[in-house]
């Protein structure tokens, strides 16, 4: 049965292809949930916006999108949904738009496969923020630093180049640092120069 649907599917993508799409409920509805998917306004969070794409599935009361909005909350279950999350959190940080998910999501189960099992947070982890990304620590330490990018120029290491105030990148790259712990955060700061995302904070 299921290879005859998949034919079937084919057959209709072929007919859309050649600019005839069937008259047939789920071809109409595929190009009225494509439209709404246009419109929607992501907001960069892949926790909100994926519950967005999710609720829209579901809105068109067809019976294959509403199985394909019920696998997507196997899919981001246990790691699966932090390596995700980071995935597509890093693409959003550096074009502003989710340009590459699939390749992104197609990563990221990768990653899950390769790790299944081998993802021991135990002991003490040596990493960047990019790399902590997906995993979980009872406690974790930020080392700030003061980086010179001249004679008398330095600039704080949590404030990205060419990331220009309000600091949005800057401050979503240290949010994932931060909420690596379980527990608790520790900052180590150098007095000098002072960071103009962390100093009016006491951690």
């Amino acid at each position: 049965m299921a290879v005859k649907q998949a034919a079937t599917y084919l057959k209709w993508s072929a007919s859309v292809a050649e600019g005839k799409p069937p008259k047939t409920n789920l071809v109409r509805s595929t190009e009225a949930l494509i439209d709404g998917a246009a419109g929607l306004g992501l907001t960069g969070d892949p926790g909100k916006d994926w519950i967005l794409v999710k609720t829209l599935l579901y809105r068109t009361g067809v019976h294959e999108f509403k199985q394909v909005a019920g696998a997507l909350d196997y899919l981001i279950a246990f790691n699966r949904g932090k390596r995700i999350s980071a995935s597509l959190s890093e693409m959003w940080m550096s074009t502003g738009a989710y340009t590459t998910a699939r390749q992104g999501l197609d990563s990221a189960l990768v990653q899950d496969q390769l790790l299944a099992g081998g993802d021991d947070t135990k002991g003490i982890h040596v990493m960047t923020i990019h790399k902590s990304k997906g995993k979980q620590f009872d406690a974790v330490i930020l080392v700030r630093e003061s980086i010179k990018q001249g004679a008398k120029d330095y600039r704080s290491s949590l404030v990205w180049r060419g990331d220009d105030e309000p600091y949005d990148r800057s401050r979503k790259i240290l949010r994932v640092g931060i909420t690596r712990a379980r527990c608790r955060v520790v900052m180590l700061e150098p007095l000098f120069p002072r960071c103009p995302i962390m100093s009016e904070h006491r951690l």
